[in-house]
């Protein structure tokens, strides 16, 4: 099949693309029964439950995935030229990601915080009770007491993967091994449930084009600014880091801390499906407008 690229002068560029795609990206992947053909290259398709700013379906057409929002939004990822933008085709318009222009963003942010702190605490200090909470976190979450100008939380990783312990499950008609998982420095752990992409008939450059795009989106969850240990979702990182380690399927995943469940982004059906090129490209009738962090 042949492949075209998201765009001529888009893939001109060599840094590109900023949106906030807002992706907490917990994964308890329930994939629904499907039979996907094996006997030909297909396209993958991937459903989603609606949650709040989560995309509600990835079309998978390596070496790019298309994430389609409820409101019609789409972005576009593509793993040949690691970047990503985001279009409004409501008003026409997209917008190219770029991951260097948001780092700089922060910086400035922190920046003018402890230039200014000084000016802001006296200002907090005549205001109510709530206020004054929000700036102590503030000066918690962004560590404005040390001296890092890189406040961002470190990214997060596996320890281990403990296959000796697992347990055997099926996820939507799909078998899959359950793995409890440590995650190097934090007293939580993740289970997965991994299964073989052979068995469902994923072609091996799906599995690395969607480990290429949650590794993105890792990278974008910390440039944004730091982000708290207790924050809803599961690192997009994790995800990309257990098949990149497995090389299999995330069937589902969640972060566990006791006996305390982690929310998930839940996957109601997969299957195969010819995808025409043009799903994967930003018409040229839609206006180009500069991000609105830039500087």
């Amino acid at each position: 099949m042949k492949r075209t690229c998201l765009r001529a002068r888009v893939a001109a560029q060599a840094d590109i693309w900023k949106a906030d795609l807002g992706l907490g990206l917990s994964l308890v992947l329930l994939v629904a029964s499907a039979t996907i053909p094996t006997d030909a290259r297909a396209d993958l398709m991937i459903e989603l439950e609606p949650i709040d700013r989560q995309p509600t379906r990835l079309l998978v057409q390596p070496p790019r995935v298309r994430l389609e929002m409820a409101d019609q939004r789409y972005r576009l990822y593509d793993a040949e030229l690691d970047a990503m933008v985001s279009v409004f085709p409501e008003y026409g318009v997209f917008y190219e990601e770029d991951l260097a222009a948001l780092e700089r963003e922060r910086a400035a942010f922190l920046k003018d915080l402890r230039q200014n702190r000084e000016a802001i605490e006296e200002r907090v200090a005549r205001a109510p009770e709530g206020v004054r909470a929000r700036w102590r976190e503030m000066v918690a979450q962004w560590r404005l007491d040390e001296a890092s100008d890189a406040p961002g939380s470190p990214r997060a990783e596996i320890d281990s993967i403990d296959e000796r312990n697992a347990e055997e499950a099926r996820a939507g008609g799909f078998r899959c091994t359950v793995n409890r998982i440590e995650l190097a420095g934090r007293d939580e752990q993740m289970r997965a449930c991994l299964a073989d992409p052979e068995d469902m008939g994923i072609d091996r450059s799906d599995l690395d084009t969607l480990a290429a795009m949650f590794d993105y989106l890792e990278r974008q969850r910390m440039v944004a600014g730091p982000v708290p240990d207790d924050a809803p979702g599961l690192p997009p990182g994790l995800i990309a880091e257990l098949i990149e380690r497995t090389g299999q399927m995330v069937l589902g995943a969640a972060r566990w801390k006791g006996e305390d469940e982690g929310t998930g982004w839940v996957v109601t059906a997969l299957w195969s499906a010819r995808l025409e090129p043009s799903r994967f490209a930003v018409e040229d009738a839609y206006r180009h407008v500069q991000p609105p962090y830039g500087r």
